[in-house]
């Protein structure tokens, strides 16, 4: 057991957890996951294993009050949320959320909600921030091929803090628009094109049918944007495209449609406020971001936090975030939000 494992185990079996849970009640908790992938499936941040995942749910089911989005957004709205209400969402429509989530799910009798890409439904494409990452790793780019290559009207980027440079390598390129990643991209000679879900099966995503299944069982789906760019570096036309497609494609596809939307990456600085006037027109009622949190009455529906859950957590560490007490000891150990 690591110092970090260790450390968890300790705060909760000394009831730290607890403590928060019971301090946070009145508030919703939002819990984002990506994906799932079983025990000898390829590890990556974004996909929990299917056994660390079914006992994180298992925890949810005995100690919170898990919600379809709309009814707990409806109570929040209202005043009349229950206490430790929670809500279970999933980013970008991965099939595992089908094969693998959705029956441990269904078997706990818990609800969720499935946010899309829509322009990647039933295609062997990869989110671009996925392809980035693993042609990075593949061709073992450098931090001083990614600077040299970088637009000189743009800040160069802080080199990473840690060893991992293709993770680094996609979270970067989020800041810049679509045109000029794919220059930066084309300047390096990263194989992008060639990283397909035949090479990752793990990021393979639904097709519509998959999601007819589902909405069919009960889960509610959401839009997610159609390519997953970064909205906030977008023009004012492709921005409004980008959400009404998304929000539209879903409409068509299914009635099972939450009233929310998720913003792709959903730091405080991927989305701004020309996003707020397209939703409302939309009838969208509240945005998820990925900034650690609870939310409150007093929480801007469009700008809900979410606890964003990755593979490197261990239970004791999901029981200090998804009650609050992690987020108070960030002095201690800074938080990673995004990651999507």
């Amino acid at each position: 057991m690591t110092w970090k494992r260790a450390a968890c185990f300790g705060l909760c079996a000394g009831g730290v957890d607890t403590l928060y849970r019971h301090g946070n009640r009145a508030q919703l908790l939002i819990v984002g996951y990506h994906g799932v992938r079983l025990p000898q499936d390829p590890p990556h941040w974004l996909l929990l294993p299917l056994d660390q995942f079914r006992r994180q749910v298992d925890y949810l089911r005995r100690h919170y009050t898990v919600l379809p989005m709309d009814e707990a957004l409806d109570a929040l709205r209202e005043g009349r949320l229950p206490e430790r209400a929670a809500v279970i969402t999933f980013d970008d429509g991965y099939l595992n959320n089908r094969t693998l989530a959705w029956p441990v799910l269904r078997e706990a009798g818990l609800p969720c909600t499935i946010y899309l890409t829509t322009g990647l439904l039933g295609t062997d494409d990869l989110l671009w921030t996925t392809a980035v990452e693993m042609a990075a790793r593949r061709t073992r780019i450098r931090v001083e091929d990614v600077t040299l290559a970088w637009p000189s009207d743009h800040p160069t980027p802080h080199h990473p803090a840690s060893g991992n440079i293709s993770s680094w390598c996609k979270d970067v390129l989020k800041s810049l628009p679509p045109q000029e990643r794919e220059i930066v991209l084309d300047r390096l000679g990263l194989p992008v094109s060639d990283e397909t879900a035949g090479r990752h099966p793990g990021f393979r995503m639904m097709t519509p049918a998959d999601v007819q299944a589902l909405a069919q069982d009960g889960v509610t789906f959401g839009g997610h944007t159609v390519r997953h760019p970064t909205l906030s570096t977008l023009d004012d036309v492709t921005l409004r495209e980008e959400i009404e497609r998304s929000i539209g494609d879903v409409r068509r596809l299914t009635r099972s449609l939450t009233s929310t939307f998720v913003y792709p990456n959903g730091t405080w600085s991927d989305f701004d406020d020309r996003c707020t006037p397209i939703l409302k027109a939309l009838d969208i009622r509240g945005a998820l971001t990925t900034v650690e949190g609870h939310n409150s009455p007093e929480t801007d529906p469009y700008q809900l936090r979410r606890i964003v859950v990755g593979d490197d957590s261990s239970l004791g560490e999901f029981r200090l975030r998804v009650s609050g007490a992690w987020r108070s000891m960030r002095a201690l150990r800074p938080i990673r939000e995004g990651r999507s």
